[in-house]
């Protein structure tokens, strides 16, 4: 185990190994505080900090940013807001949510745009899943083909879907575009939404 402290005599950080009795995975050293003479060291008193064991999972949670109309070529970009964000790299982790912790299912994204507003707001966080199927009337994140190799997502409440073509909704707007299947890669329905403003 490492323990980084601090000794308050000289103030310099040093790391040490020891063992205690604990899990080693599961607690960090936040803070070791001298409590003895102002010598080189002196004696150190150990602040644990309790974090999620490693073996609680965590899902991914990936950034995007808004492609405009007029500087990307896109031509769904024309009728509806579109994404581009990297789901190989994610931006972070977070502690699975509403029991969700299926690290290989689960997934959030930041809501990078505002077209999805009232319901959900930029900056928010929406918890995705890989494998349920998208029911109609509910809101979705769908990853377009893109023949650039980029990676591209939108976002709506699916309309409507047939063998053929898929129709999505933005609230803001109240616009609905068609998005045929060729152009499509997947489809994630979201399955919450969390506000780290409240």
């Amino acid at each position: 185990m490492e323990v980084v402290g601090r000794a308050r005599g000289r103030g310099e950080i040093f790391r040490r190994g020891v063992g205690l009795g604990f899990d080693a995975a599961a607690v960090q050293y936040d803070q070791v505080t001298d409590i003895g003479a102002d010598n080189d060291l002196g004696h150190i008193l150990l602040l644990p900090v309790m974090l999620p064991h490693p073996r609680e999972r965590l899902i991914p949670v990936y950034a995007a940013s808004l492609l405009f109309p007029e500087e990307d070529g896109v031509s769904l970009a024309n009728e509806l807001e579109v994404w581009e964000g990297d789901l190989s790299r994610p931006a972070a982790y977070m502690a699975a949510p509403f029991g969700r912790n299926d690290a290989d299912r689960y997934f959030a994204i930041y809501i990078p745009g505002e077209a999805m507003e009232p319901r959900f707001k930029a900056g928010e966080r929406v918890i995705l899943d890989r494998i349920k199927p998208a029911s109609i009337q509910t809101d979705v994140l769908v990853q377009l083909r893109d023949d650039t190799g980029r990676s591209l997502w939108t976002i709506g409440k699916l309309s409507a879907r047939d063998r053929n073509l898929i129709s999505l909704t933005q609230y803001r707007d109240k616009v609905t575009a068609s998005i045929h299947r060729s152009k499509i890669r997947h489809i994630f329905p979201i399955i919450g939404m969390i506000d780290d403003d409240r």
